[in-house]
């Protein structure tokens, strides 16, 4: 066991089945606050860095929650909601590797939506959003194809995760989907005075 790293309370399956309420909020608001920023003719403003920043902070969450390192190597706080917890006796090695390119952009998330940081002014303004979601929802559908049913409630097995193949279809169609691939904030980028 790595300094620090705790060992977790193994969760009831009600109290599983009690949090992923929460879990289905998330993963139902990612890709709900997706669809609208792709339907935005507008890519600026006040309401688009809402959506803007309803996003990032729905997919930092589920990053944690996805890909939290195994409590036994880090310390996780004891009341976070992970995958693993849905996971503890089952075969399946969880969790995933957090991939490369999701990593770079939970450290950005971090630095230009949730601290204060000196960094933003040199990090890229663009989110490709797109990309996050599509990342994050495959790994949701591994996991909830291994969770016991038992563990989750009904809304979130029955909730109808966006397929990437259907995503890229309409990409294909619609010019206004490939133009919301990437979404700029004005209020990281204001206008200085010269």
């Amino acid at each position: 066991m790595s300094k620090g790293a705790n060992k977790r309370k193994i969760k009831t399956d009600k109290e599983l089945c009690n949090a992923s309420i929460h879990v289905y909020y998330e993963i139902m608001m990612l890709n709900k606050v997706a669809d609208s920023l792709d339907k935005r003719k507008r890519r600026k403003g006040f309401a688009c860095n809402v959506l803007v920043e309803s996003f990032v902070l729905h997919a930092r969450n589920l990053i944690d929650f996805l890909f939290a390192p195994a409590p036994d190597k880090i310390r996780i706080r004891e009341n976070s909601i992970i995958a693993a917890d849905f996971l503890q006796d089952s075969k399946i090695i969880w969790p995933f590797p957090l991939p490369v390119d999701l990593e770079k952009e939970r450290t950005r998330i971090h630095m230009r939506a949730a601290h204060l940081a000196y960094d933003r002014c040199t990090l890229p303004e663009n989110w490709e959003y797109n990309k996050i979601r599509n990342t994050i929802n495959d790994t949701f559908r591994k996991f909830r194809n291994h969770v016991p049913q038992n563990r989750i409630g009904d809304e979130l097995k029955n909730y109808q995760v966006p397929i990437v193949s259907d995503l890229i279809a309409i990409a294909s169609t619609t010019t206004a989907y490939s133009e919301g691939t990437k979404v700029s904030r004005d209020m990281f980028s204001p206008q200085r005075k010269k």
